[in-house]
């Protein structure tokens, strides 16, 4: 390093990295220092590895382990969206041959990654033999066998090592199993290319490996091509961003927008790429292709009526708040029992303002209005639907549906019912207090519960708490957090964790409430979860 000879330094670094079995301190420094000068380069997804090898290794006290860890976490999400990247445009490529060609193709593929695997095994035998070597000729240094005294073995090693795995510790989240990718830049449909990444996770059987079971990712159905591509156009997209708005690098995020404007579909990823390179080069003459590519092919968008009116997100602001304002005064109307004006007004609304910021709130107030002035309550399902149709996802979308599970039961024509929501579960502030995290269906649990743990003991020291996983009766699992004094503590920590990226990743976004002991009982037993976040947002 001293002689600014860092292709050297790497190689030394490299060894030690490898070589240091019984070190992990003198491992974590050499991944670490590897992990600075790829991010000194720019290298970001060497540098994610190398810094996530590191964080193996560091004890509490490691200095700038607080540091390592950050950026491993930081540019772990990077990662992941450019691997997905290259996957997708790697199997889209490889679908573009003809059948011919991609048989040979996969067929090559699969005999290259037969090789690696019968390799690692081969390496695996080789350095428990020399470590059983060692073992048996402890002391005796005429034996030049021993992988690490001869100098032959232990270069041989080395370079397999590197061959294999990179300077990288051999870990199943470093060799995640093997993937189809052709290179982004420079690599031909009709190149055979047979490399092999950690792009995503196929957990089958070496002896099940064939080019059937390559060939089911493989894009070739019009169908899965356009899923494909839209992973590829959010995954580009994504790391631009990341590449912008974490990293500040905005010729790296600029090179990821341009490749999703390249792709030519048109849709949201496009349209938000266009505007990304608008603002990145706001400062050159280069703005302009990126304003008419908004303005010609979305006219309606709120970026090209921007460009057109530089005032546009100021007087949308100022509607907003004049909308916000006429809902909160129909709503009183309704709250009053002024049905037949409250249906009449929010119908209007309806159809003429479809633009209006609180189209979903309008939409269901004019059902529950509708409710209160007919008998057929049947008539209202089609309300419903569109509900469910237009907004979904929406917390007014859960509230339909709900309506129309009420509905399925049948009601007598002449039977009143309460379409005012009513829960299953009774808010109370009085006594201990909870706090669950809903799990998405890729979490893991067990992951999901260390990292939760983690955090708590780090960033939440004014209360002592013990995270456990529970499951619902449905065997649906969560993350409980317990126990709290009162809902503000309780509160308080709700709002640490809205803030514990570095420590939490993806799970900073997971569903995240408070519950009282007896509404936990309620949830494992009937998992109401979309109940209990209507609930809560009523009552929290």
């Amino acid at each position: 390093m001293n002689r600014s000879d860092k292709e050297k330094a790497k190689e030394y670094l490299t060894q030690s990295a490898f070589f240091s079995n019984g070190n992990k301190r003198q491992k974590a420094m050499s991944y670490e220092k590897l992990g600075d000068l790829s991010y000194a380069e720019r290298n970001y997804v060497a540098a994610q590895k190398y810094y996530d090898s590191c964080s193996r290794f560091i004890s509490d006290d490691y200095p700038n382990g607080d540091l390592v860890k950050s950026r491993a976490i930081k540019l772990a999400d990077l990662v992941k969206a450019i691997e997905i990247a290259q996957f997708e445009d790697s199997v889209q490529r490889i679908a573009k041959l003809s059948p011919k060609d991609r048989d040979e193709f996969l067929k090559e593929t699969l005999k290259q990654i037969k090789e690696d695997q019968q390799r690692k095994k081969e390496q695996e035998a080789a350095k428990l033999l020399a470590l059983q070597d060692q073992a048996n000729n402890a002391g005796n240094s005429s034996n030049s066998k021993f992988v690490f005294s001869n100098p032959k073995l232990r270069e041989a090693g080395y370079n397999e090592f590197k061959k294999t795995w990179g300077p990288r510790e051999n870990e199943d989240d470093w060799r995640r199993s093997e993937k189809i990718v052709l290179s982004n830049s420079g690599t031909q449909s009709g190149d055979k290319d047979s490399s092999a990444t950690d792009g995503k996770t196929n957990k089958s059987k070496d002896d099940t490996l064939s080019v059937a079971s390559l060939m089911k990712d493989i894009p070739l159905t019009d169908e899965a091509l356009k899923a494909s591509q839209d992973r590829l156009l959010d995954a580009l997209f994504t790391s631009g961003v990341l590449y912008k708005e974490i990293l500040n690098e905005e010729e790296l995020a600029a090179g990821q927008f341009e490749k999703v404007l390249d792709v030519k579909r048109i849709g949201l990823t496009d349209l938000s790429s266009a505007f990304q390179l608008y603002k990145i080069n706001e400062g050159n003459s280069s703005k302009e292709r990126f304003k008419d590519h908004i303005i010609d092919y979305y006219p309606e968008s709120d970026a090209a009526k921007y460009f057109k009116d530089p005032d546009f997100y100021v007087k949308q602001k100022q509607n907003q708040k004049q909308a916000e304002s006429q809902y909160v005064a129909l709503l009183e109307q309704y709250n009053n029992k002024q049905y037949r004006q409250v249906l009449t007004t929010s119908q209007n609304v309806i159809d003429k303002e479809k633009a209006n910021a609180y189209r979903a709130e309008y939409m269901l107030l004019n059902v529950l209005a509708a409710g209160q002035l007919t008998e057929n309550k049947q008539e209202l399902v089609p309300k419903l639907n569109a509900i469910i149709a237009e907004k979904p996802g929406t917390p007014q979308a859960l509230r339909a549906k709900e309506m129309l599970d009420i509905l399925k039961t049948g009601f007598s024509k002449n039977e009143a019912v309460n379409f005012n929501k009513t829960y299953s579960f009774t808010y109370s502030t009085e006594g201990s207090q909870f706090v669950f995290i809903q799990l998405d269906d890729e979490d893991d649990a067990e992951d999901a519960r260390n990292l939760i743990t983690d955090f708590s003991n780090k960033k939440f020291k004014t209360n002592r708490v013990k995270v456990t996983m529970k499951t619902t009766v449905s065997e649906k699992n969560f993350m409980l957090v317990q126990e709290f004094p009162n809902v503000k503590v309780a509160q308080e920590y709700i709002n640490a964790y809205k803030a514990g990226f570095e420590i939490l990743d993806d799970l900073q976004d997971n569903k995240i409430y408070i519950v009282t002991p007896e509404n936990l009982k309620k949830l494992i037993e009937t998992a109401k979860f979309d109940e209990y976040k209507l609930f809560y947002d009523d009552n929290y």
